[in-house]
């Protein structure tokens, strides 16, 4: 699970297309045709299709590379460039002889979109150009955490390339979330996440349907039996999104836009939010955060992309964000803590597993936090909860679980660790103080030799995840 801070890892493949924008004066009309006539004023270049959620996952602060093809041309050079510019991968873009890069050109006047001028594409993938992007994607598919195809129905998404990246993925273990166009959703299948807008879904199903929350909620169940998808994100225009999910349950969300400018790339934004923080919080939270981005979007002009900052303020001067950036990698721990003892603080470690977080674990935070001037969380991760406790457990998984212990104002960075035991993590954060509960004695304490110093603090009778769950079983039975 990772963080804004910590730099989320996410593979783009798709169709790559130019955004050109030529803005200018109306003021007259053409002696030639009933047209308007634009005195251009200025033109430049956005990323759009594929590049725009590539560039949407790197503005809101997670590692983003990109698959895709471009023409041996200026435009391809143009897409490259700016790309690398903003710190994306794009190595592995595929500059083709045989294709044009996809534009599209927009006409604005007097702020007004006159006309839009496309070139791009259509023809699909040839068995070359195929092997060569699966053989991109095999060489960095381990590096990356989610997986994200960009369908702009431009030829590079093709049912087979598809369906081997999903394959690749599912061995892998890897998300994979799809942006889908036409009616050719079969080649999805698998897929985690599929995020169509309703006129999508619609075509996709052949019905017409309201732009109502129970009408879609009781007539998109098909995808899950014919894509085998866990996921179904529809976003909804002015009616914001609806979640629906293959065990039957639904979110709903309402749009957050103040202003509407342009609604251009909207989609892309969604799909770039989602897969930034895939994995990292609940899902509702990663939702919220997507809806907000959303709403940001299409008060821009054209394709844009949208900032941390941006939605620190729209969340309430970041608050929310704040809780999710406590949560660390490893590596990103061992940053910050020798970044803390460099400011002269105290840095303390304390873990635990924290499942059904009670007033004891609360204590314990609390109490952990008075011998120092940073707290750093080790949390047990779900595999290794179940190896230690065994039966159902854990009951909350590791993500409610860090996003609980973060939101609480003494704790300044959760890690979660695979291991039984917090050593491997103790031997390099190495903090000044390692507090344990009092029902620890300091000879049973792991790790003990990698702190400065242990401290015990008095255990509380009778907290405790086992006797809370007890008196759950106990009132369930009196009840029946």
């Amino acid at each position: 699970m990772r963080t804004a801070e910590q730099k989320n890892r996410v593979l783009v493949i798709g169709d790559i297309i130019l955004d050109i924008v030529c803005e200018g004066l109306v003021e007259r009309i053409s002696p030639e045709a009933p047209v308007p006539v634009v005195k251009v004023k200025s033109e430049f270049y956005r990323a759009g299709g594929a590049a725009n959620v590539a560039n949407n996952i790197a503005s809101l602060g997670a590692e983003a590379a990109l698959i895709g093809a471009v023409g041996a041309d200026s435009f391809g050079e143009e897409i490259c460039k700016s790309m690398s510019g903003a710190g994306i991968e794009s190595r592995y873009i595929l500059k083709s002889r045989g294709r044009c890069t996809n534009t599209k050109t927009r006409v604005i006047g007097n702020c007004q979109q006159i006309v839009r001028m496309d070139c791009h594409d259509d023809e699909r993938v040839n068995e070359e150009e195929h092997k060569l992007l699966i053989g991109n994607v095999k060489k960095i598919l381990g590096h990356y955490d989610v997986i994200v195809l960009s369908d702009y129905g431009k030829g590079i998404c093709s049912e087979a390339l598809c369906r081997e990246v999903i394959r690749l993925c599912s061995q892998a273990g890897k998300a994979v979330l799809v942006d889908p166009k036409g009616k050719d959703w079969e080649k999805y299948t698998g897929a985690t996440m599929i995020t169509p807008n309703l006129k999508e879904v619609m075509e996709w199903a052949g019905v017409k349907m309201k732009n109502d929350t129970d009408e879609i909620v009781a007539r998109c169940g098909a995808v899950f039996d014919r894509l085998g998808t866990t996921y179904l994100l529809i976003t909804r225009s002015e009616c914001g999104m609806t979640l629906l999910e293959n065990n039957g349950e639904s979110i709903s969300l309402r749009a957050d836009a103040k202003e509407v400018f342009d609604v251009s790339g909207a989609g892309d934004t969604v799909i770039a939010a989602v897969s930034a923080f895939w994995g990292r919080m609940p899902l509702k939270e990663t939702l919220r955060i997507a809806n907000t981005a959303a709403g940001i979007v299409v008060g821009k002009r054209g394709t844009a992309a949208v900032t941390q900052k941006e939605i620190e303020r729209a969340l309430g001067n970041g608050r929310a964000w704040a809780v999710t950036n406590k949560i660390m990698s490893l590596e990103e721990a061992v940053k910050k803590s020798a970044e803390w003892k460099e400011e002269g603080k105290k840095v303390v470690f304390t873990n635990g597993c924290f499942d059904m977080f009670h007033k004891g674990h609360a204590c314990l935070m609390y109490a952990a936090a008075e011998f120092g001037d940073r707290l750093i969380v080790g949390l047990n991760s779900d595999g290794s909860v179940h190896r230690l406790k065994g039966g159902s457990r854990p009951l909350n998984r590791q993500e409610d679980r860090a996003c609980v212990i973060a939101s609480m104002g003494c704790v300044d960075a959760v890690v979660i660790f695979d291991e039984d035991t917090p050593e491997q993590m103790l031997k390099r954060i190495r903090p000044d103080v390692l507090v344990k509960g009092g029902d620890y004695t300091l000879s049973k304490v792991a790790g003990r030799e990698y702190a400065g110093e242990v401290r015990l603090v008095r255990y509380m009778e009778g907290y405790s995840t086992t006797a809370l769950i007890n008196k759950i079983i106990t009132n369930e039975e009196a009840a029946t």
